[in-house]
């Protein structure tokens, strides 16, 4: 079972909606947050 389960049409096209919107922030920001990286990090600290 998913953390989140969007259940009815509404529902699901709304969070649709936020995901996309959310990622849409992502890749305008991701070659700057990619430049962030430590060259000697140890990795995540938690798994995604």
């Amino acid at each position: 079972m998913p953390l989140r389960l969007p259940l009815g049409k509404e529902a699901v096209e709304r969070v649709s909606a936020s995901y996309r919107k959310n990622l849409a922030e992502v890749c305008v920001w991701a070659d700057l947050a990619r430049s962030a990286d430590f060259a000697d990090a140890a990795g995540p600290v938690r798994p995604f």
